[in-house]
């Protein structure tokens, strides 16, 4: 008498194996991560301009990653992009596609050009404010450069000319304290333009020859 019990469950468990196998080959690729472009891997995140959660530990069999943790960035030398922080009077004259220079504090003497892009308004700290964010692309980086890494930023903004100056530390609040006639001083309300970080153009609200009062509300 033939007996096919044993044929069958035999097949079943081959097919279940297969079946298995195929299972694990479809998550094998679920967890291989390939880079887009060529470059350098660096452990960690980027977050502020300094690297954090740079373990290389993190990545040994067995260990256990939280989600949405980043625990490697690919970066290709030479190509890289900067940001810089504002102040409220710079965050709004500076223009997409205007010309830059960098300097690396680690060169200094290999300065590269970059390009303005867009001001971002970022929300920051706690309680929230918020801060002028601007992203500069790097034409020729030295190829040196690595993330994190810090420079010295020059807008090429243009000249101005004819145009009415004011030490910018003699704005509060958008007003500057003039002293008038019998010597008293009064607050004036000013319009302003734009700011190398040490003078501020005074558009309107202040005539040439008023005299300007420093450390005085």
């Amino acid at each position: 008498m033939l007996r096919t019990g044993g044929a069958s469950g035999a097949r079943i468990a081959v097919e279940q194996a297969e079946e298995k196998q195929a299972d694990l080959k479809s998550d094998l690729e679920l967890f291989t991560v390939r880079s887009p472009v060529d470059g350098v891997v660096v452990y960690g995140q980027l977050t502020d301009g300094a690297w954090q959660g740079g373990d290389a530990r993190t990545m040994r069999p067995d260990e256990k990653l939280a989600s949405g943790q980043t625990v490697m960035r690919v970066f290709t030398s030479g190509r890289m992009k900067m940001e810089v922080g504002l102040s409220e009077a710079q965050g709004y004259w500076i223009e997409p596609g205007l010309k830059a220079k960098v300097t690396p504090a680690a060169f200094p003497l290999v300065p590269c050009d970059a390009v303005c892009g867009v001001v971002g308004i970022v929300p920051k700290g706690n309680p929230p404010s918020f801060s002028f964010q601007l992203p500069l692309t790097l034409v020729n980086a030295d190829p040196r450069l690595l993330p994190g890494m810090k420079a010295t930023v020059k807008i090429e903004s243009g000249k101005l000319q004819n145009v009415l100056l004011v030490p910018i530390g003699a704005m509060s609040d958008g007003k500057v304290t003039v002293r008038v006639k019998d010597g008293s001083t009064q607050q004036r309300d000013v319009v302003v333009g734009k700011s190398d970080g040490l003078q501020v153009e005074i558009r309107s609200g202040l005539a040439e020859g008023e005299e300007v009062v420093i450390g005085k509300k």
